[in-house]
């Protein structure tokens, strides 16, 4: 086997070596991200990085407007236990 530059594949698959040409690179994860959401008013909140700060939205606006809200995962799913009726904004 060569010693010097590049190995062939061949020699990778010898080595049992994997270089970044070997396989294209995965997509990366998508960023978790929560939203509040109002079914009363067809409010959404923006993304949050963090479920608190969704959550915070969330009791805002059941205090504010006096609906019940939930907060959202990235896939759109209500999160269990989110929900926050307007008597547990205070």
């Amino acid at each position: 086997m060569p010693t010097s530059g590049n190995p062939t594949s061949v020699e990778r698959r010898i080595l049992g070596a994997t270089m970044p040409t070997d396989q294209p690179a995965a997509p990366p994860a998508p960023a978790p991200r929560y939203r509040a959401r109002c079914p009363a008013c067809r409010w959404t909140g923006r993304a949050f990085a963090t479920y608190g700060t969704a959550e915070d939205a969330a009791r805002d606006h059941a205090r504010d407007k006096h609906h019940t809200t939930f907060v959202l995962d990235q896939y759109d799913m209500r999160v269990v236990g989110s929900t926050i009726h307007p008597f547990e904004a205070y």
